[in-house]
């Protein structure tokens, strides 16, 4: 299934009010992953970080009256099914949070790319170091065994 991605601009005030004063992040929270599953049609909603420190950057009492949102759908396998979930994020994230995107995208390849390359085996080598000793006792010999990685 290809990528559903759609933009909605979520009202959060009319329902979150009807919440105690020390429950209102909270409950904006729980409105806002309703909007999805009502909207998307599907029940697993996954918020993310900078939506979620948005909606608490305020503190539990005092919470935004609407936020933008980009909401993409997708599917993943989980032991051999296909499950379908929603991942939503605030619509403009700050350039911190696209730099730390495209990173984590960059590192995502460079790992792969480790994987796929088979590592050479290091063969061990032998040192012979001698232990100082006092002059009553004589000098032993001890053998270390020192495996050599190689850099890729």
């Amino acid at each position: 299934m290809a990528k559903l991605e759609r933009t909605y601009i979520v009202p959060l005030r009319k329902r979150t009010q009807l919440a105690p004063c020390y429950k209102r992040a909270k409950k904006c929270v729980n409105v806002l992953r309703e909007f999805i599953q009502k909207h998307m049609k599907c029940k697993d909603v996954r918020i993310g970080n900078y939506l979620n420190q948005h909606i608490w950057k305020d503190g539990i009492q005092n919470f935004p009256h609407h936020v933008e949102v980009t909401a993409v759908k997708d599917t993943k396998k989980v032991d051999g099914k296909d499950v379908e979930f929603v991942f939503v994020e605030l619509l403009n994230l700050p350039k911190k949070a696209l730099k730390n995107q495209e990173k984590a995208k960059v590192e995502a390849v460079k790992a792969e790319k480790k994987k796929k390359k088979p590592k050479a085996d290091a063969e061990p080598t032998e040192e012979v170091k001698e232990d100082e000793a006092s002059e009553d006792k004589p000098k032993k010999k001890v053998v270390k065994k020192v495996v050599k990685k190689t850099e890729e």
